[in-house]
């Protein structure tokens, strides 16, 4: 059995910047040929996966568009789907949970045995104690929220405390966590480049995933400069949805052209 950060490892190609494609799936924007059909999201998730899946190993479905719509079961297969047509496949399912101990080892056993994700975003609201169900494994791991890329982030997470702001400790509680266990990851949108950069002195080795590039326009190369780890490879995970999934109407050659085009953007600036 792989550990958390040797899947994460084997998922990035041997770069220090990887792709991740957001899975998304909105009824009203599925592509006309796919809406009939019997499960048009799992339908659309196969087409995005297949076009997609030479151009990167990180797939992150967003819990909330299959809830919505009671489409658990297409979420289940999608991962299915992933783990059959991406061997090395990394997959994290966004869902923020965040609740009471005994709660989230219910979402823990949700994310992790019922749909077989590897990682869960989380949010550490609650406090440390409410992230442990989801790190108590060593080949499944968290990805706490710390500085997100909506434009209202800043009303919680840029409050001063002791002379830092909120979300400059929950980075530097996740690098002890890192530390200790190494399967911890921290969300840090590609909107807030000068916060990414004060993340990233707190949190020199753990893993970012970076939301907001794309149809969200915060900056990639910023992103690779601010956030990149000096200390540890596989440190950036890279996520666009909108950007890749709905190109060129949804087709496939439009989702292929999509990720090929950021997946070699991300390379020439890492390279840079």
């Amino acid at each position: 059995m792989l550990t958390f950060p040797e899947k994460l490892a084997r998922s990035f190609r041997g770069s220090n910047a990887q792709l991740c494609v957001g899975l998304d799936p909105d009824l009203h924007k599925i592509p006309n040929d796919l809406r009939n059909s019997k499960r048009p999201i799992f339908e659309f998730n196969k087409r995005i996966v297949d076009s997609a899946k030479n151009h990167c190993n990180i797939f992150k479905p967003q819990a909330a568009f299959y809830h919505a719509v009671g489409a658990e079961d297409e979420l289940a297969d999608t991962i299915r789907y992933i783990r059959e047509e991406v061997p090395d496949s990394f997959v994290i399912l966004d869902a923020k949970r965040g609740d009471v101990g005994h709660t989230s080892k219910m979402y823990a056993l949700e994310a992790f045995d019922r749909y077989g994700a590897d990682a869960v975003t989380v949010s550490p609201f609650l406090g440390l104690d409410c992230i442990e169900p989801f790190i108590e494994r060593d080949d499944r791991g968290a990805i706490i929220l710390c500085k997100t890329s909506n434009p209202g982030s800043g009303f919680l997470q840029d409050m001063h405390i002791d002379g830092s702001m909120l979300f400059e400790k929950v980075a530097a509680e996740a690098e002890e966590l890192w530390q200790d266990k190494q399967n911890v990851m921290l969300v840090v949108g590609a909107t807030f480049p000068k916060e990414m950069s004060l993340t990233r002195k707190a949190a020199p080795s753990v893993p970012f995933l970076v939301p907001g590039i794309g149809s969200q326009n915060g900056s990639l190369a910023s992103s690779i400069r601010n956030g990149r780890s000096s200390v540890s490879p596989n440190s950036l995970i890279i996520s666009a949805s909108r950007s890749i999934i709905y190109s060129g109407g949804g087709t496939p050659h439009g989702i292929e052209e999509a990720a090929r085009r950021l997946s070699g953007e991300i390379a020439e600036h890492e390279a840079g």
